[in-house]
């Protein structure tokens, strides 16, 4: 099982049939990372909100990655040092191309910081 921490950024609900013709919700959370996972489960997909912060866990099943369980936290999510380093780059290099000039890692940092208290 893999564990995250995650804020939702939205919730959607849709209704269907099954092939054999019974009912079903499901809930779809799109997270701010953008990753997106589904449940059947009306107890996990009734209980939350858009923007609260949920400790998830999920299971692989096959290509796609099943909704174990989710629980609210107090925690932030955190972002790994390879998500980091890929901001890092692209602020950058953008920053570095608008002003054609080198910039300042100190520049790079503070809107490293204002990304992160953005999402």
């Amino acid at each position: 099982m893999n564990k995250y921490t995650k804020t939702i950024k939205n919730i959607s609900e849709s209704d269907g049939t099954t092939k054999t013709g019974k009912p079903y919700k499901r809930w779809e959370f799109e997270f701010s990372d953008g990753i997106r996972l589904s449940t059947f489960d009306e107890k996990i997909g009734t209980a939350f909100k858009s923007g609260d912060n949920v400790e998830i866990e999920t299971e692989y099943k096959g290509k796609f990655q099943e909704l174990k369980s989710m629980v609210k936290t107090d925690k932030k999510p955190v972002v790994s040092n390879r998500e980091q380093s890929i901001i890092a780059q692209a602020l950058t290099k953008a920053w570095c191309s608008a002003a054609n000039r080198v910039i300042e890692t100190k520049e790079v940092l503070e809107a490293y910081n204002y990304f992160l208290k953005s999402i």
